[in-house]
């Protein structure tokens, strides 16, 4: 897996985090890609102006979009050579081969990357109440700064030592250390969780510095 952000992955996450049942949402999701990439396009009232992508009512009840992906007619047998064989055959009356090629890496990614999620619950014994971000802002407040090393080694021994995925712990890491436009690790959500987690007096010091950060993004 390559380290520029997944858009199906980290929409999947934010969803993560708001529901009750993340055992049906995983395993709806995999169901819902594997009867799409096996199935045929149903035809709108849209024309394709271009090989490849054309519109279609290829809505789902997934997180993903399915009415947002290129035909199925070309995209499944992609969906296939690529996960089969590691390659994707571009076809020269693509209207962007490129975007194409990612958006299939992509898909195929989230994929695997689903089935991947879906057994690391049954491994846990207990499951954690913080979220896959909070995880990596409360190390940081703990002392842990991996700066000096490269976002994609560091990730993926933090992402090992906390039983997480490897993908969204190199996206979040940048985000760790300081406030900034947009941020979506250092939410006031999150710091404020991260309040209730080191409420205990030893740790004091640490909550003045989470209420310091706290008020600099309100």
């Amino acid at each position: 897996m390559n380290n520029t952000p997944n858009p199906f992955i980290e929409a999947f996450t934010i969803e993560l985090e708001k529901t009750k049942n993340s055992i049906f949402l995983i395993e709806n999701e995999i169901k819902q890609i594997e009867t799409f990439t096996s199935s045929n396009d149903t035809p709108s009232m849209f024309s394709s102006l271009a090989a490849g992508m054309g519109r279609y009512d290829n809505s789902t009840n997934s997180v993903f979009d399915g009415s947002t992906l290129p035909s199925k007619s070309i995209f499944n047998k992609s969906f296939f050579e690529y996960n089969a064989f590691g390659k994707i055959d571009l076809k020269s009356n693509l209207f962007n081969p490129e975007q194409y090629k990612k958006t299939v890496i992509d898909f195929s990614e989230y994929y695997n990357w689903l089935k991947e999620l879906q057994t690391t619950p049954k491994k846990k014994k207990v499951i954690s109440s913080l979220s896959h971000k909070q995880k990596m802002l409360a190390l940081h407040y703990l002392g842990l700064d991996v700066r000096q090393y490269a976002d994609v080694k560091a990730g993926n021994v933090i992402a090992q030592i906390l039983d997480l995925d490897s993908h969204n712990t190199r996206t979040n890491l940048p985000s760790v250390y300081f406030n900034s436009k947009d941020n979506k690790v250092r939410t006031k959500q999150n710091l404020e969780r991260l309040l209730t987690l080191f409420e205990d007096n030893d740790f004091e010091e640490i909550k003045a510095q989470i209420t310091t950060d706290l008020q600099s993004i309100k």
